[in-house]
């Protein structure tokens, strides 16, 4: 099922959350128009990080593709998927016209969301998390017992 098709209340969580993302970082003294991160998650094997960055720091990375460099805002939240300290996906949650100092609240988040960006994202770490799971499932289980 894709966030798009979940309730509601899923997009707007995500919204919640990037929204305080930005607001932690305003009160730890962070100058939110020069870019900053955040990693939510991180298991042995993967991490997630928020990647708080202007269009100008964006076109600064090297090998930044072409097709994300035409979708850039201003100020823009992207996610990145770690597999093994290595980003296995990348993708652009939202877009904004103006920088982040001047983003007044949650529904100014749930406005710039991409919907597309977000089922993507969240198929990715549906998919990332249940292989977690399986592999410390597999480590945790006995031994099976040769037959005789």
């Amino acid at each position: 099922m894709s966030a798009t098709q979940e309730p509601e209340g899923y997009v707007r969580s995500i919204a919640a959350d990037i929204f305080s993302m930005l607001q932690s970082a305003a009160e730890q003294g962070v100058d939110l128009d020069q870019g900053f991160h955040n990693q939510p998650l991180s298991t042995g094997r993967c991490a997630l990080r928020y990647l708080f960055f202007s269009k100008s720091q964006m076109l600064r990375i090297p090998g930044t593709p072409s097709a994300l460099k035409r979708r850039l805002g201003r100020a823009n939240v992207l996610a990145a998927v770690m597999l093994d300290g290595r980003m296995a996906g990348l993708h652009l949650l939202c877009v904004f016209a103006k920088p982040f100092s001047a983003v007044g609240g949650e529904e100014e988040v749930l406005e710039a969301i991409d919907p597309r960006a977000l089922d993507a994202y969240a198929e990715q770490v549906r998919a990332m998390l249940a292989d977690d799971l399986d592999r410390a499932l597999d480590r945790a289980a006995p031994p099976s017992e040769a037959a005789n």
